[in-house]
């Protein structure tokens, strides 16, 4: 699968592009806006016309009848330019939307956080997120703020899911292979983000909608009753009176009754439950977008079907107009139902609400329907959900791939004899003219990569590169390498340890309970998942004594290799490399730092380059010197 012949674009393609789209969409908004504003001096001539000509009747300034007729016709201008008022709203709002996803992709391209938006990811396991938070996977300028391309929470979850946990390497095929198909598909994947852009900021979001679907509105049996008795009296009494004109009296005393006590049912209803029926109205307003989003995949494959497993899959439950329990079939029988309960929010269709409401309970007629439809499809939804949010992960991948057709996308097969292999490997969250690359190989006879070398130098970042290209392969995107090979791994870390004053829990035992944790995580998935694992330690044990710290690491090391890891281990302790008993499982690597004059002051410089054995030099005493402690 590496360099497909379908990626066929270069980085500054993908950025020139994004920046014209952005610019399109600038032109369109400033157009939009100021035809917005004559609109609204539009409306506000209108209305003053409109109030004076039947303030200038009521008073009898002028010809009543004219007045009045004028300021009906001004009236109605003013509901009709409200009508197309309301429509250049949903407009301006979508342009808004268009530009703001084409500014995260710039800002994303350039890596200028702080136009990237926070994500906030409640609810994952301790492990992980201890994990995560080494990996820079979750918070801060995080691998998931940077990937994901995804208008809803669903899809962020979904990312954040394939992010933080393992997948095996048919699922990753499944993945890659989706990614692939759609690589050149570039204005439907465009599109598609769009609609998905606007779904997630409906007012009622896509998680409401299936909310609504598994939990409807409820309504007592008795709520039900009457809803039904208040119009059929209603009308009775209405009929009643219009059907025979010689009643008598106690006909008209039995068609007013009917008419006052249906009128009574009906006004009690509607001011004690329209709120929350209009609440379930907004819930479900979501559907349109929804059913945007599956047009597009149903357009893009209208002549034959997807290829890959994974696109085949989501087809089939979005897009397939031909089966009755997909999304876009059944969404498109809901928009009958919803197009009614909208004529509310139409200017020139509000009067006939009213009435509607009035003498029928317009909106519990819609809420009995949209409940037929909902317990249809209650099974269904969740399915729906989990497309979505696969599909959005996918469309994520993609944009990568699109961006970066230089990167590669992982093999999980090695060569005989090596565990991991990688040429030109770099971090991906670094910016493009910064990185540093290096060429990894990790023999399965030495699966412990020892790592030396001063401070600052580079080692935590080169543990780091490898964790978040495992993390990033696993949602089917390509890597930032050349080439690479591993086979898929859990990933198990002790990085950012902290001591805890509120538990009484020293640094050194922070390290030695999350060390703890790593053993029995990398344990538990090979004994029961037969799953190797990716085992990041970064200089740990710093708070005890220089030799009991080598004796320690080096029975943790014994320990985890029990279980067949890929181990990366980073120290200070250059003398770790000569114990007995690990110098044969470990390739021990190093960085190197120089010392440079400038202005008559000595600096110090990184390569960030890999160098074979262990490190030569140290550099905190120089270090003292250079900010002045010496």
């Amino acid at each position: 699968m590496n360099n497909p012949e379908s990626r066929n674009r270069s980085t500054e393609t993908a950025s020139s592009r994004y920046q014209k789209l952005f610019d399109d969409s600038q032109v369109r908004l400033q157009a939009c806006q100021q035809t917005w504003r004559r609109l609204i001096a539009l409306r506000t001539i209108l209305f003053l016309i409109a109030a004076g000509f039947i303030g200038a009747a009521y008073l009898r300034i002028s010809s009543s009848n004219l007045a009045y007729a004028m300021g009906f016709v001004f009236a109605a201008g003013f509901i009709v330019v409200a009508y197309f008022h309301e429509l250049l709203n949903d407009r301006l709002r979508r342009i808004q939307i268009e530009a703001q996803l084409y500014r995260r992709l710039l800002a994303r391209m350039s890596r200028e956080w702080g136009k990237l938006p926070e994500i906030d990811l409640p609810g994952l396991d301790q492990t992980v997120i201890d994990t995560a938070e080494d990996l820079d996977l979750i918070k801060g300028r995080s691998l998931i703020r940077w990937v994901s391309l995804a208008g809803t929470k669903t899809g962020i979850e979904t990312i954040a899911d394939q992010l933080t946990n393992f997948a095996d390497a048919t699922i990753l095929k499944k993945r890659q292979t989706a990614v692939s198909e759609l690589l050149p598909m570039e204005e439907m994947r465009r599109k598609t983000l769009l609609h998905l852009w606007n779904l997630g900021a409906a007012s009622g979001s896509l998680e409401k909608f299936t909310t609504w679907v598994a939990q409807p509105f409820h309504q007592p049996n008795w709520l039900r009753w009457l809803s039904i008795a208040g119009p059929i009296a209603l009308l009775s009494g209405v009929v009643i009176l219009a059907t025979d004109i010689n009643a008598t009296g106690l006909q008209l005393l039995v068609g007013f009754a009917l008419m006052l006590i249906g009128g009574m049912i009906n006004l009690t209803l509607v001011i004690g439950y329209v709120g929350p029926i209009h609440n379930v109205f907004k819930s479900i307003d979501s559907h349109r977008e929804f059913e945007a989003v599956c047009k597009e995949l149903h357009t893009a494959y209208d002549s034959e079907r997807p290829n890959s497993e994974l696109l085949t899959e989501l087809y089939g439950c979005l897009a397939d107009s031909s089966n009755s329990r997909s999304a876009i079939a059944a969404l498109h029988k809901l928009g009958w139902p919803m197009s009614f309960a909208g004529m509310r929010l139409q200017p020139l269709l509000y009067i006939p609400f009213l009435v509607l409401q009035l003498i029928i309970l317009w909106d519990f007629r819609i809420i009995n329907w949209l409940d037929r439809w909902r317990v249809r499809h209650v099974d269904d939804a969740k399915q729906w959900l989990k497309s979505m949010g696969d599909l959005e992960a996918i469309l994520s991948a993609v944009s990568i791939a699109d961006e970066y057709p230089d990167w590669t996308f992982p093999l999980t097969d090695t060569s005989t004899g090596v565990l991991f292999e990688a040429n030109s490997i770099g971090h991906p969250l670094l910016q493009d003219d910064s990185r540093v690359c290096n060429d990894i190989t990790i023999q399965e006879s030495q699966p412990v990569l020892l790592i030396t070398g001063s401070n600052m130098a580079g080692k935590s970042t080169l543990m780091r590169t490898l964790g978040v290209n495992i993390a990033l392969s696993r949602i089917g995107a390509p890597v930032c390498a050349t080439s690479f090979a591993c086979q898929p791994m859990e990933l198990a870390t002790s990085i950012r340890v902290r001591d805890s004053l509120a538990d009484g829990v020293s640094f050194f035992m922070a390290e030695l309970l999350r060390l703890k944790k790593v053993v029995e995580y990398v344990s538990t998935n090979k004994t029961n998942l037969n799953r190797r694992s990716l085992v990041i330690l970064d200089e740990i044990l710093q708070g005890t004594n220089s030799r009991e710290r080598q004796i320690a690491v080096s029975h943790i090391i014994q320990k985890l290799l029990q279980f067949e890891p890929l181990l990366m281990v980073s120290t200070h302790d250059l003398q770790l490399a000569d114990m007995d008993g690990f110098t044969n499982k470990s390739q021990i690597i190093h960085f190197r730092e120089h010392f440079i004059e400038e202005n008559g002051k000595s600096q110090m410089r990184f390569d960030y380059r890999l160098h074979p054995g262990v490190a030569p030099t140290t550099n905190a005493l120089k270090l003292l010197d250079l900010v002045g402690l010496n």
